[in-house]
């Protein structure tokens, strides 16, 4: 059934979920883990190919229309020739390779997102080499904090100059940071500063509301407590 066989959508499909995980734009830093990607197709049977020829040279059609050309990067298709007993000789797309990691993210429409990672990740390990693991396991996070990275340098910057601070948080003198900023980053900021601060200005056994300003140094508001008369 034409249904089975695999289309332009399906591979774009396939590809996103790598995409996902961050696997091609980790890639994009260490190159040498990239081998060129084979992706077997699901492609007509020789009995789908009595019943239903048209379909089958139009299913055909639509993989070279996409296989890749000059000034277009994309897929090179792996053929499978055969000889049908009725039809003769013909040849199927039995594969589709990408050679190189820039043909995948072109492929994809995300060459951009992905030099942008590329450029990010140099900015701020340049910085702070201590945090490239985390970037590369969190490529993605990288992205999605794009527009505030001076920000969270700039905290890095002061926490490495001032491990265990001992200020409140409204009390950091950042430009465009304050409790809300740190409050709406928290999490990511959690595995940045654990990253580069010594070990003994990080308390990993802070938990409750306030476990960000005890597990940094933070001083944190007292606790409220309620008397009933």
């Amino acid at each position: 059934m034409t249904a089975a066989w695999t289309r332009i959508q399906n591979l774009k499909d396939r590809l996103e979920k790598k995409w996902r995980k961050g696997i091609f734009l980790a890639q994009r830093i260490t190159p040498e883990n990239f081998t060129p990607l084979r992706i077997p197709l699901k492609h007509p049977t020789a009995r789908e190919l009595a019943h239903d020829f048209a379909a089958a040279r139009d299913w055909v059609a639509h993989w070279v229309s996409h296989e890749s050309a000059p000034g277009r990067p994309g897929f090179d298709i792996e053929w499978h020739a055969f000889t049908h007993r009725s039809l003769g000789k013909n040849r199927l797309p039995a594969a589709v390779i990408f050679p190189t990691l820039a043909d995948v993210v072109s492929f994809l429409g995300k060459t951009r997102q992905t030099e942008r990672f590329h450029t990010l990740f140099h900015i701020i390990t340049d910085r702070f080499p201590p945090l490239a693991g985390l970037l590369l396991d969190h490529p993605l996070s990288v992205l999605q904090h794009d527009k505030v990275w001076e920000k969270l340098l700039a905290i890095l910057d002061f926490m490495t100059g001032h491990p265990l601070p001992g200020i409140y948080i409204r009390q950091l003198e950042i430009p465009g940071v304050d409790t809300k900023f740190i409050e709406t980053h928290k999490a990511w900021l959690v595995k940045l500063l654990t990253c580069v601060l010594p070990e003994t200005a990080v308390d990993d056994t802070a938990k409750g509301p306030a476990a960000f300003e005890n597990r940094f140094g933070f001083l944190s508001r007292p606790a409220r407590v309620r008397f009933r008369f």
